[in-house]
């Protein structure tokens, strides 16, 4: 089985493109879609390049989905898989309670636990990060998402091995380092670019009132003496109202 275009173009958005090799964050060369194997400086290469070593990357994931997953399997739930594998490494998913509630049959649990690889090390410590919570949200709804069975739907084999269960922080110890991935590498830049837009987005309202606030502030500076009268008669005004209603309330017999 093979991962399907829209599993394809998923790791596509989040992996992005590079047509030109550049060095990541740990000083891998890198080139079109986090590939790195034989990448090398000054390489470039054609989008359909890129697509070509993509697909030559993906093997592997496809082939550890293929191997580790003994429950029947639908071309989304695989494709979300393969998506997933490839992100966090072999070994982590097979030590995931992902891969153990889907040989369980239960699907639903399977789909919630792709939710729990949204944790990557950053200055020493285990955090969540905003790239990895929209790609896991993704895979699940690719995951979940009904469509017809794909080639040999494969039934159940045999049972399944001893899995420890995964917990959010077991996502430090995927085979490949979730830092290396563009995925989170777009995180910090996407969160720059929001604060920036929220901000160019407030500004022009300010500007746009500016005028009619300072023409109230110079009104009351003007008028100053004038509202502070006013001010003192409204006061007045109240107090009398208050003591009628008293008076009324008294005469009345309603003490």
């Amino acid at each position: 089985m093979k991962i399907n275009d829209e599993g394809l173009g998923l790791i596509k958005l989040f992996e992005g493109l590079s047509l030109k090799a550049y060095q990541d964050v740990a000083g891998i060369w890198t080139i079109g879609y986090g590939h790195i194997k034989d990448a090398k400086p000054g390489q470039t290469i054609t989008e359909s390049e890129a697509e070509a070593l993509l697909r030559g990357d993906l093997k592997d994931a496809e082939q550890a989905v293929e191997r580790l997953v003994k429950a029947p399997i639908k071309e989304n739930e695989f494709s979300a898989l393969v998506s997933l594998v490839f992100n966090i490494g072999e070994s982590a998913f097979a030590h995931s309670t992902t891969l153990k509630r889907l040989n369980k049959g239960e699907r639903e649990e399977a789909a919630a636990a792709i939710e729990l690889w949204i944790k990557a090390t950053i200055d020493g410590k285990l955090r969540p990060v905003l790239g990895l919570v929209r790609r896991r949200a993704a895979e699940k709804a690719l995951f979940l998402k009904p469509g017809a069975a794909q080639g040999r739907e494969r039934e159940l084999e045999h049972e399944h091995g001893p899995d420890s269960g995964l917990i959010p922080s077991e996502s430090a110890g995927a085979t490949k380092s979730l830092g290396q991935s563009r995925t989170i590498k777009g995180a910090a830049t996407t969160a720059i670019s929001g604060a920036a837009a929220t901000a160019t987005g407030i500004a022009p309202q300010v500007t746009e009132h500016q005028p009619l606030v300072q023409q109230v502030l110079d009104f009351a500076n003007a008028h100053a003496n004038e509202l502070l009268i006013a001010l003192g008669a409204l006061v007045f005004l109240a107090s009398l109202y208050v003591i009628y209603a008293r008076i009324d309330d008294w005469l009345s017999g309603k003490r």
